[in-house]
């Protein structure tokens, strides 16, 4: 799994960079599925923006922005989302009634 940081018209400091990676590996414990997250950092208008593209094997990608005067906010902020659509995500593509075929209707006879 790929980890990547980058700034735009924003120099990424070494604490950021580690603040930003330690949050985003949170992530990869959510799904085993994740094969690159890209955090871009953004400075424009005087407004922080954070947009992570998580790329998932065998789908497309999930792409998250968040605005925030404080670019560590704006990297929770983003972190936080990327949990929920991971989470919607996971739900989608597991299947709920894997087992119940043939066992559920033998057991009730």
């Amino acid at each position: 799994m790929q980890i990547t940081v980058v700034g735009r018209h924003f120099e990424v400091t070494e604490a950021v960079r580690k603040h930003t990676t330690a949050k985003v590996e949170h992530l990869v414990r959510l799904s085993k599925s994740i094969t690159k997250i890209e955090a871009l950092l953004k400075n424009e208008d005087k407004k922080n923006q954070c947009e992570l593209i998580i790329s998932i094997k065998n789908s497309s990608s999930i792409v998250i922005n968040v605005d925030h005067d404080d670019m560590y906010a704006a990297i929770d902020l983003a972190v936080d989302k990327a949990d929920v659509q991971l989470r919607r995500h996971k739900e989608k593509v597991s299947d709920h009634h894997r087992g119940g075929g043939a066992k559920a209707a033998g057991a009730e006879e």
